[in-house]
């Protein structure tokens, strides 16, 4: 319910590209899974990767029958976006209207895209698959095949008609499986590097940071900031990421030196456990309180 609200105040007041809302609904499909075993949650992911790609190619026709709609409607936010005021942004967000059908689309296709990744996420974690990393360290290879398959699904699907979102969207979720399993092997093999260090303080604070850099973009890119939308260019844009986030990093070092988490972190928490330092308290606290 925390990360609903966060996420609803995120998409209508800072950016309209928020994911916590989305996480916030996949936790309340997540919560019958809690309690099953790793193989039966890895059947459950294989079950719903197999009906996603066979739905993808069902509805792949229909996806783009009306273009001329949706490109009628990215100018217009585009223009929003470049030109307008704060309220005027604002105003988009609480007020969009996708192209009916494509809408009702994305609608159906984006929870069921993603369920598999997040059942995967259970599994591998009450399989504890990065806590002994000496052990484990054998499927982390599995990247090095993972990837170029995805990269491969990806590229087919530029050239594969009928058959194009099918490969395209398979093909990110085999390339986020293969990213996992490279990012755990480079880091079982350079976690004593100071750069590490610091990729693991903005993990931390990883809720202030994701907001944080909304805030940041929206300030330099939106019209009522300083107005660069779709002026940097392509390289530029990557560059200004990167910079963005290496300030980051050296923000999140100095940051934890002091502060245990985050403030908004540390806000969730409070709410989470429903405390005002964020403790969760034990069960024979709330009894004799």
């Amino acid at each position: 319910m925390g990360l609903i609200l966060l996420g609803w105040l995120h998409t209508a007041f800072i950016w309209e590209g928020d994911i916590l809302l989305f996480y916030g609904i996949m936790i309340l499909f997540l919560l019958p899974f809690i309690n099953r075993k790793a193989k039966t949650i890895i059947i459950w992911a294989s079950i719903f990767f197999v009906f996603s790609v066979a739905f993808m190619m069902n509805i792949n026709l229909d996806f783009t029958t009306n273009q001329q709609e949706i490109d009628a409607y990215i100018e217009k936010v585009n223009n929003v976006y470049a030109h307008g005021s704060y309220l005027d942004v604002v105003n988009h967000r609480l007020n969009r209207l996708m192209p009916e059908q494509e809408g009702s689309i994305l609608f159906l296709v984006v929870p069921l895209f993603y369920v598999p990744l997040f059942l995967l996420g259970m599994a591998l974690a009450k399989m504890r698959a990065f806590e002994n990393m000496e052990r484990e360290q054998k499927w982390y290879k599995l990247g090095m095949i993972l990837i170029p398959i995805g990269v491969l699904c990806k590229y087919l699907s530029l050239k594969a008609g009928d058959l194009s979102t099918m490969l395209n969207m398979s093909g990110a979720q085999v390339l986020a499986l293969g990213y996992v399993c490279v990012a755990a092997l480079l880091y079982k093999k350079w976690r004593t590097l100071s750069i590490i260090y610091a990729f693991e303080c903005v993990g931390k604070l990883s809720l202030t940071n994701y907001l944080m850099q909304s805030i940041i973009c929206t300030t330099v890119f939106f019209g009522y900031g300083f107005g660069l939308y779709g002026k940097l260019g392509i390289l530029n844009g990557m560059l200004f990421g990167l910079g963005v986030y290496c300030v980051q990093c050296i923000g999140s070092v100095l940051y934890l030196k002091t502060f245990k988490r985050g403030p908004f972190e540390q806000a969730l928490r409070m709410w989470t456990n429903w405390s005002i330092d964020g403790r969760l308290k034990r069960k024979e606290q709330r009894i004799s309180s």
